[in-house]
């Protein structure tokens, strides 16, 4: 008995000592499966229990810690003495709140013990009231507690706070460890974020709100998931794969939620014109708010626009007239009709919007024409203003498009007039390697596809353009796509002809609108009151 228990000694002691330079070395893992095999062989040993308790410090394990150093100091053990200093420690400094349930003063002496109640009153206070900044003096002072971490980050989120709640995330991966409990928590964060569901404005029902309190949260909504999205795209994946994952997912939920409200608002908007148009309702009560909910109020003229659902009957001209008029003014006052000025210098940009603007404005001009057919006298006179108005629009989206014709090749290629040929080709294909598809990251957005494209096809004509001796000499002459502009020039004259055929002189069958077409619109009753007007001259 004596001879083995002398072996045991011996090898215990070797087995401390190897533990020591294993956690000396900060190899926890390798450390903790030597502890638990020599712990098979000698179970409840008060020195291979202290070294475990070290491991799982060292890997932010403090309930095992705690439990593991209160059973050395309780037993008879020359290591009962470090043990209490450790207590001390992971009690008080690594803040371990639950210390003041277990240990009594005796154990963590007068002054700890009383720091320790402290220290819990104040964060139980901080945690009841939502005081963050207490919480993250408190984190500070604790600072290899992630769970503390954890629980401001949440309470960071339920408040909105989302940027602050990044910069916690970034100090909570910096003492994270290979914790299976801790990586969890930060995966549930992640998802918790892209999920948006418990700490965002969420639009209900609309018959809880007045339109301009929908339209109005939902502007908030989407202001704060733009906020969300921002901050997310802004920070790279912390360094494990299962929160790498969760951070992937919050992006792709963050983008379908961002999706679902857009379609809620273009589908809310039907629902809304269409009522207004069939009562009494004007649509200036709506709050269309085309200046200060201009991101809602694009959806709305969008889905105007894009599905034309404005139902022309007899019942409702004012209201048609007044979306006529809101969809007018929207137009004119497209803030971005004056950002793309001569000085504006991203090209693909300019083209992208001049497209755009030139179907909205050709949508509102063929709207215009249709509800002419169910105009009084009175109301075309209005209708001819907002033609006027139209032909305003076309003027200067023109002008635009001329300018979006004639790109400067040179400063989309990065180079000068005096830049030799093989300088453009060296400019040229840097240039296209970083705008080549193969290069596109995941979650790179349709609209930036679409420009990425663009402007990979406008370098490959300013290549194209500038490494050839005649096409150069007509681009520096200003002669660069004469003929599509000259075209593009008889489109811009009939557009406006279509529009000044809606004089109120007008009397049928010479608009941009045929009788065959006119006649699919209306009704039985529509149609024959529409040939006697024009039979009677009107």
């Amino acid at each position: 008995m004596l001879i083995y228990t002398i072996f045991s000694l011996c090898d215990v002691a070797e087995a401390v000592k190897s533990l020591e330079q294993l956690i000396k070395d900060n190899k926890s893992q390798e450390a903790y499966t030597l502890v638990q095999n020599s712990l098979t062989d000698y179970p409840n040993d008060p020195k291979l229990i202290f070294q475990r308790a070290v491991i799982y410090e060292q890997l932010r394990q403090f309930q095992n810690s705690i439990t593991d150093y209160a059973f050395v100091v309780s037993a008879p053990s020359p290591y009962k003495f470090k043990a209490i200093m450790k207590l001390k420690t992971m009690c008080v400094d690594v803040c371990q709140f639950q210390c003041e349930d277990k240990f009594s003063v005796q154990i963590l002496g007068k002054e700890a013990f009383a720091n320790l109640q402290n220290l819990t009153k104040w964060k139980n206070e901080a945690i009841l009231s939502g005081n963050t900044t207490d919480l993250f003096l408190i984190a500070e002072k604790c600072t290899k507690d992630p769970n503390l971490y954890i629980r401001i980050v949440k309470t960071q989120l339920e408040n909105n706070e989302f940027n602050q709640a990044f910069k916690t995330l970034e100090k909570l991966q910096e003492i994270s460890s290979e914790n299976s409990d801790t990586i969890n928590e930060l995966k549930d964060l992640y998802q918790i974020l892209g999920g948006l569901a418990t700490f965002v404005f969420r639009p209900i029902e609309e018959s809880r709100f007045s339109n301009e309190e929908f339209f109005q949260g939902l502007n908030t909504y989407l202001t704060r998931m733009q906020i969300v999205h921002e901050v997310i795209s802004k920070h790279s994946p912390i360094s494990h794969k299962a929160s790498d994952e969760a951070y992937n997912e919050a992006l792709l939920a963050l983008d379908a939620e961002y999706n679902m409200v857009i379609d809620q608002i273009e589908t809310y908007a039907k629902t809304v014109i269409a009522k207004s148009f069939n009562s009494d309702i004007s649509l200036s009560k709506l709050k269309l708010e085309l200046g200060e909910y201009h991101t809602l109020s694009k959806n709305l003229i969008n889905t105007i626009l894009g599905n034309q659902i404005i139902p022309f009957n007899t019942t409702s001209k004012t209201p048609t007239l007044q979306a006529l008029q809101a969809v007018t003014n929207y137009l004119l006052m497209e803030p971005a009709i004056d950002e793309l000025a001569p000085s504006s210098t991203d090209q693909v940009e300019l083209e992208l919007k001049v497209e755009q603007l030139e179907y909205d404005i050709e949508a509102n001009r063929k709207m215009l024409n249709r509800a002419k057919f169910y105009r009084q006298d009175t109301e075309l006179q209005n209708i001819v203003w907002l033609l006027d108005d139209c032909n305003s629009l076309f003027d200067k989206i023109f002008l635009l498009r001329k300018r979006a014709m004639q790109p400067d090749f040179f400063k989309l290629l990065k180079v000068n007039p005096q830049s030799s040929t093989a300088e453009i080709k060296k400019s040229y294909y840097n240039i296209a390697k970083q705008l080549h598809p193969d290069n596109y990251e995941e979650n790179i957005t349709n609209q930036e596809k679409k420009r990425r494209q663009r402007m990979f096809q406008m370098i490959a004509e300013g290549y194209d353009v500038l490494t050839n001796q005649q096409k150069r000499a007509e681009f520096m002459s200003g002669q660069h796509n004469a003929g599509e502009i000259s075209q593009r020039h008889s489109i811009h004259k009939t557009r406006k002809q279509a529009s000044y055929d809606m004089h109120p002189d007008y009397k049928g069958g010479n608009g941009t609108v045929s009788d065959e077409e006119i006649k699919k619109q209306l009704t039985e009753e529509q149609w024959y009151e529409y040939q006697k007007q024009r039979r009677q001259g009107k």
